[in-house]
């Protein structure tokens, strides 16, 4: 049996049984697919030494935290192969996961944020007012960019009554997870405004189902278009594109509710973590704040 054939059965597992995400999917196919141009024999035959050989090798070309992730994905699918009788022992027992430095976010200021989102305006172009509509989406709900980009149009809800656009979004997140995310009356207005913008460029027999349709395979607009535009923007208006991604967006919205009084848990919801201390990183971009909070609500506080 080929390598290709066991990491196919290993990915229709964890897609099976684990509703695993279309992104973790490619990211175990990627981690298993580099490995097997690397190691070139059976994995049936791969041995404890020959994983050391190969991890050490990557150690000097990724981070700690990519090889964290490369040795779960590894970890992970021999013990498929072991779960599933192709093999009797895993040859990764011994593999350890390195200590990774959890990376505090890069975030803009709040003038910042305001000032990349008025700029967006300036283009009213189709491609521009679409922009802006994203911008706004996404530092109204800190969701992920895989989640902005595929937006379904049944993410949008209208109100029965009156047909009006309802302020909140239906998002499906990691491992189909829904959850309803507010949104400001700005966000409402660009939605809008770009809904009008995309109903006259569609012809009535084409009617992507997606809100940010395009002609990529997958139907909709790439992570790598919409954080090419965002970088053109950041040049436009004379910010540093270095600064400017899809995920300093997500982590600003995320550090700024925290600074204006929201609590962590709060803040998981609308981020879609399913695990509390993955918010918690935000309590090391505003300490100041973390102390502020605790010096003025706690009880024996002086």
């Amino acid at each position: 049996m080929t390598n290709d054939v066991l990491i196919d059965l290993f990915l229709d597992m964890i897609i099976a049984e684990r509703n695993a995400s279309k992104n973790t999917v490619e990211s175990y196919k990627r981690d298993l697919s580099q490995f097997s141009m690397f190691y070139k024999n059976s994995f049936l035959q791969c041995s404890a030494k020959d994983l050391d050989h190969y991890i050490t090798v990557k150690h000097t070309k990724i981070s700690a935290t990519s090889i964290a992730r490369l040795i779960s994905s590894i970890k992970q699918f021999f013990n498929f192969l072991v779960s599933d009788g192709y093999l009797e022992v895993s040859p990764t027992l011994h593999l350890k996961q390195p200590k990774a430095s959890r990376q505090i976010p890069k975030v803009l200021t709040i003038e910042q944020i305001d000032t990349l989102i008025q700029g967006s305006y300036q283009d009213t172009t189709l491609d521009g007012i679409r922009l802006t509509c994203m911008l706004e989406i996404l530092y109204a709900t800190g969701m992920r960019v895989s989640e902005l980009i595929s937006l379904p149009l049944s993410a949008l809800t209208l109100e029965p009554k009156t047909k009006t656009l309802q302020n909140f979004l239906l998002i499906n997140g990691k491992g189909e997870k829904e959850r309803l995310v507010p949104l400001h009356k700005g966000a409402v207005k660009s939605i809008l405004n770009y809904l009008t913008a995309r109903s006259v460029s569609l012809s009535r027999k084409n009617q992507p189902p997606y809100l940010f349709p395009s002609t990529a395979k997958s139907g909709f607009l790439t992570r790598q278009g919409f954080a090419k535009n965002l970088k053109k923007l950041a040049l436009k208006i004379g910010f540093d594109p270095l600064l400017i991604s899809p995920h300093i967006v997500r982590h600003s919205f995320a550090t700024h509710l925290l600074k204006n009084g929201a609590n962590l848990f709060t803040i998981q919801k609308f981020l879609g973590h399913s695990d509390i201390s993955t918010t918690q990183i935000y309590t090391h971009v505003s300490p100041d704040h973390i102390t502020t909070l605790v010096n003025t609500h706690h009880p024996l506080a002086k």
